[in-house]
């Protein structure tokens, strides 16, 4: 009978032990944990390598097509204000278009594509 007991008592205390063991993980698992995720392919998750720069920084002819576009740019911005402070697009009544839009009924008013507003 003690050695019922005993035998008994050996085989818990080793199925414990056994079941508290570390256990090896294997790299090519298909099961993704937060202790050892899998990455299949260790490319993708690389770095980006960053691009090198030249020593000379920018070019004298880069700076000068720069000006140039810049001086493009504030030309057209000043003619567009000189057309924007013309007769028509001044008075708030225009909303962008060459005539007053006409002024009808609320249940006849018709979207206008120009400006967007129903009139």
């Amino acid at each position: 009978m003690l050695f019922r007991y005993l035998l008994l008592a050996f085989l818990c205390i080793s199925t414990l032990s056994y079941a508290q063991r570390k256990k090896k993980t294997s790299k090519n698992s298909s099961q993704v944990t937060s202790v050892g995720p899998y990455y299949p392919d260790a490319n993708k998750y690389m770095p980006k390598k960053k691009k090198v720069k030249s020593k000379d920084g920018i070019s004298r002819q880069a700076q000068e097509n720069a000006m140039v576009q810049r001086e493009v740019v504030a030309k057209q911005k000043r003619k567009a204000e000189k057309v924007l402070a013309g007769t028509d697009y001044a008075n708030t009544n225009y909303f962008g278009h060459k005539r007053p839009p006409k002024k009808r009924k609320p249940e006849k008013m018709k979207f206008c594509e120009i400006c967007g507003i129903r009139h």
